[in-house]
């Protein structure tokens, strides 16, 4: 994936938050994650919603992670991102991990309906 790269004497540094930032929010103005909100899954919600993992999951694919491992790389620093997807930071592999295995045909159901809408 490309990423937007700004470089000051020798310091490199790469942030992709201004293209993250802006795929965010043509999603907010087409109401994108909308339809998220009524997924159900059974699952406990400390800090995070569901639908707060869901957003997380669809973030990840969205700057290219190959796995949830790559989540906290990635992501971490993306304070942003998630500040517009109401967190304060996104959740770590470990809370998405417990969703992606928590995923039954139900909720296979609820995400294909989600996308034929």
């Amino acid at each position: 994936m490309n990423r937007i790269t700004i470089s000051k004497i020798d310091c490199k540094q790469e942030t992709t938050s201004a293209w993250l930032a802006s795929v965010l929010q043509f999603a907010f103005d087409m109401d994108f994650f909308a339809p998220f909100q009524a997924f159900r899954l059974k699952m406990k919600e400390v800090r995070y919603t569901v639908y707060q993992k869901l957003l997380t999951i669809i973030t990840s694919i969205l700057m290219g992670c190959e796995s949830t491992k790559d989540i906290h790389e990635i992501l971490g620093s993306e304070t942003l991102a998630a500040n517009m997807l109401e967190m304060e930071r996104f959740p770590d592999q470990s809370q998405i991990n417990l969703v992606l295995k928590r995923m039954d045909e139900g909720c296979i159901d609820q995400l294909r309906d989600i996308h034929h809408r």
